[in-house]
This record gives C-alpha cells, sequence and structure tokens, in this order.
C-alpha cells in the first residue's frame, strides 16, 4: 500500500494520472454499456485493456515529450477523436445493440437525438473534466 501511494505522492505522476483519466473514463464507459455484447467474455477482456492501456500509455507519453504548445494540441486532437468514437458508439449501441458499421449514413442524427440521457450527461462531464484537465 505505501508503493501505491509513494506513485501518486510524486507530481508528475499525478499530472500523468490527470492526463490519462479522461481516457481512461472513456474506455470504462463504453465497456460497461457494452457489456452484454459476447465478444467481451472474460477471455477477451485482459487483451483489449492492454490493448487500451498501451494507447493511453502512449497518449500520455508523446503529450509530455512534446512540450507545452505541442503537447496540448496532440492531447486535444487525441481526446477529440476518442471522444467523437465513443460518443458516436455509444449513440449508436443504444439504438441498435450493436457497434458502429457503414450503413449508418443519415440516422446518426436521429440516434443522437433521442439517445439516452445518461450518455449525453457523461458526454458533457468528460468535456469538463477534459477542458480542466487541459488547461
Amino acid at each position: 500500500m505505501k508503493k501505491i501511494a509513494k506513485l501518486f505522492s510524486s507530481e508528475k505522476n499525478k499530472s500523468r494520472l490527470f492526463l490519462a483519466l479522461p481516457f481512461i473514463l472513456m474506455d470504462v464507459f463504453i465497456r460497461i454499456l457494452s457489456f452484454d455484447v459476447y465478444y467481451t467474455r472474460a477471455a477477451m477482456i485482459v487483451p483489449s485493456l492492454v490493448f487500451s492501456a498501451g494507447w493511453i500509455i502512449i497518449i500520455v507519453s508523446l503529450t509530455e515529450y512534446l512540450g507545452k504548445i505541442a503537447g496540448k494540441l496532440f492531447y486535444g486532437v487525441c481526446f477529440l477523436l476518442f471522444f467523437a468514437v465513443t460518443f458516436i458508439q455509444a449513440v449508436y449501441y443504444t439504438h441498435t445493440k450493436t457497434f458502429l458499421s457503414v450503413t449508418i449514413g443519415a440516422s446518426l442524427k436521429n440516434a443522437v437525438l433521442n439517445t439516452h440521457p445518461i450518455i449525453i450527461v457523461l458526454s458533457i462531464f468528460l468535456i469538463g473534466l477534459t477542458i480542466f484537465i487541459y488547461l
């Protein structure tokens, strides 16, 4: 327990955790939403978590490496892309119980307008959290 407390006592590690938090929350949100999909069975959770953790580590590392201005720009672009994919997948999944395919077409507008309110609330929270961390 002391090792974990020591890990998060460093200001640099706290900064990394805060940078990773929006991406972790998006990943957790989409996993909870799609838990009844067959491919999220126990055997597939570990490889997909490693994949997600890898991307989050790469994004946070590159954000720190690039410096203040370029790092913030990179982080903002990554967040917008991840958020857009997560939001669209969540909206589409709540209406079809499958994930996005190329056949969605113009029905996306109607799907967004008729989506479950919790998706909108969580989306606003994630945007607010990221703006708070970003600035």
